[in-house]
């Protein structure tokens, strides 16, 4: 069964934090520094990671959680942490359609340069 939960990135140099939600902690860690390594990250936290490198960010599981609660406590753990290194500090989570999937999908990879993310709309 997945363990859904929180979790933070932690630097070991200055303690900056990111802090995170997600329904799979198991596999949340190596797509996390997939990502960074790709140079797809949330600004603040590459900055960081490109400064610092990899070697620098610790993942700690702060709690799991139902499903249900992810959302409630990620927030909590964001007001309470105030972690440095997440730019926007408001939770929220969307759900696609699998043509806007495949929209940003295009538009992350640079196929479409035409195509802005803050263009998409939902059918």
């Amino acid at each position: 069964m997945l363990k859904s939960g929180i979790y933070k990135l932690q630097s070991k140099i200055n303690k900056a934090t990111y802090v995170g939600g997600t329904l799979n902690l198991k596999t949340r860690k190596n797509t996390h520094f997939n990502v960074l390594g790709r140079q797809k990250s949330p600004q603040l936290l590459q900055d960081h990671y490109n400064k610092y490198g990899k070697n620098d960010l610790e993942f700690f599981i702060i709690e799991t959680c139902s499903k249900k609660d992810l959302l409630h406590r990620e927030q909590y753990w964001i007001d309470t942490l105030n972690p440095e290194l997440n730019a926007i500090k408001i939770v929220y989570r969307t759900t696609h359609t699998k043509e806007t999937k495949q929209k940003i999908s295009e538009a992350h990879k640079g196929k479409n340069k035409d195509l802005h993310l803050k263009n998409i709309k939902e059918k």
